[in-house]
Protein backbone atom coordinates (compact mmCIF):
# COMPACT_ATOMS: atom_id res chain seq x y z
CA UNK A 1 0.00 0.00 0.00
CA UNK A 2 1.41 3.35 -1.08
CA UNK A 3 1.15 5.63 1.96
CA UNK A 4 1.88 9.71 1.53
CA UNK A 5 2.56 12.16 4.13
CA UNK A 6 0.02 13.87 3.59
CA UNK A 7 -3.81 11.92 2.09
CA UNK A 8 -4.39 12.36 -1.58
CA UNK A 9 -8.14 13.11 -0.37
CA UNK A 10 -10.12 13.41 1.88
CA UNK A 11 -13.51 13.87 0.43
CA UNK A 12 -15.33 13.74 -2.86
CA UNK A 13 -18.07 16.49 -3.48
CA UNK A 14 -20.42 16.17 -6.61
CA UNK A 15 -22.33 19.49 -7.48
CA UNK A 16 -24.40 18.17 -10.30
CA UNK A 17 -27.87 16.04 -10.09
CA UNK A 18 -28.18 12.29 -9.17
CA UNK A 19 -30.75 11.33 -12.01
CA UNK A 20 -32.12 7.06 -11.87
CA UNK A 21 -32.43 6.10 -15.19
CA UNK A 22 -32.34 9.39 -16.93
CA UNK A 23 -34.85 10.61 -14.68
CA UNK A 24 -34.37 13.71 -12.26
CA UNK A 25 -34.23 11.70 -8.49
CA UNK A 26 -36.89 13.00 -6.20
CA UNK A 27 -39.26 11.97 -3.59
CA UNK A 28 -41.85 12.88 -5.68
CA UNK A 29 -41.30 10.93 -8.74
CA UNK A 30 -40.85 7.54 -6.22
CA UNK A 31 -37.66 6.96 -7.44
CA UNK A 32 -35.63 8.15 -3.96
CA UNK A 33 -32.81 5.24 -2.17
CA UNK A 34 -29.89 6.05 0.06
CA UNK A 35 -26.80 4.71 -0.09
CA UNK A 36 -27.15 2.95 2.63
CA UNK A 37 -30.30 1.02 0.73
CA UNK A 38 -27.59 0.55 -2.22
CA UNK A 39 -24.70 -0.80 0.16
CA UNK A 40 -27.21 -3.60 1.49
CA UNK A 41 -27.09 -5.20 -2.70
CA UNK A 42 -23.61 -4.26 -3.91
CA UNK A 43 -20.45 -3.39 -2.56
CA UNK A 44 -19.09 0.07 -1.48
CA UNK A 45 -15.96 -0.39 -3.89
CA UNK A 46 -18.57 -1.28 -6.83
CA UNK A 47 -20.20 2.19 -6.10
CA UNK A 48 -17.25 3.79 -5.65
CA UNK A 49 -16.21 2.54 -8.93
CA UNK A 50 -19.06 3.81 -10.49
CA UNK A 51 -19.22 7.55 -9.09
CA UNK A 52 -15.44 7.38 -10.31
CA UNK A 53 -16.33 7.62 -13.72
CA UNK A 54 -18.26 10.39 -13.28
CA UNK A 55 -17.19 14.51 -13.62
CA UNK A 56 -18.06 16.15 -10.57
CA UNK A 57 -19.75 18.52 -12.47
CA UNK A 58 -21.80 15.98 -14.51
CA UNK A 59 -24.91 14.29 -13.54
CA UNK A 60 -24.80 10.95 -12.25
CA UNK A 61 -26.99 8.80 -14.09
CA UNK A 62 -27.54 5.49 -11.60
CA UNK A 63 -28.93 2.43 -13.51
CA UNK A 64 -28.98 -1.10 -12.13
CA UNK A 65 -26.84 -2.23 -15.15
CA UNK A 66 -24.09 0.83 -14.46
CA UNK A 67 -23.85 -0.62 -11.19
CA UNK A 68 -23.55 -4.15 -12.38
CA UNK A 69 -21.09 -3.22 -14.82
CA UNK A 70 -18.71 -1.28 -12.30
CA UNK A 71 -19.29 -4.63 -9.99
CA UNK A 72 -17.84 -6.68 -12.69
CA UNK A 73 -15.20 -4.51 -13.78
CA UNK A 74 -13.88 -4.44 -9.84
CA UNK A 75 -14.22 -8.21 -10.28
CA UNK A 76 -12.35 -8.41 -13.05
CA UNK A 77 -9.52 -5.81 -11.41
CA UNK A 78 -9.39 -7.96 -8.48
CA UNK A 79 -8.87 -11.19 -10.50
CA UNK A 80 -6.46 -10.17 -12.48
CA UNK A 81 -4.33 -8.89 -9.32
CA UNK A 82 -4.46 -12.44 -7.87
CA UNK A 83 -3.04 -13.80 -10.92
CA UNK A 84 -0.49 -11.28 -11.35
CA UNK A 85 0.71 -12.33 -7.79
CA UNK A 86 0.52 -15.63 -8.48
CA UNK A 87 2.91 -15.43 -11.44
CA UNK A 88 5.03 -13.40 -9.40
CA UNK A 89 4.94 -16.23 -6.80
CA UNK A 90 5.74 -19.10 -9.17
CA UNK A 91 8.58 -16.98 -10.85
CA UNK A 92 10.17 -16.29 -7.45
CA UNK A 93 9.98 -19.52 -7.09
CA UNK A 94 11.71 -20.44 -10.71
CA UNK A 95 14.61 -18.67 -9.72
Amino acid sequence: HYQAVQPFVRYWVHNGFVKVDSEKMSKSLGNFFTIREVLVKYHALALRWMLLGTHYRAPINYTQRALEEASDRLYYLYQTLGEARQAMGEARQAM
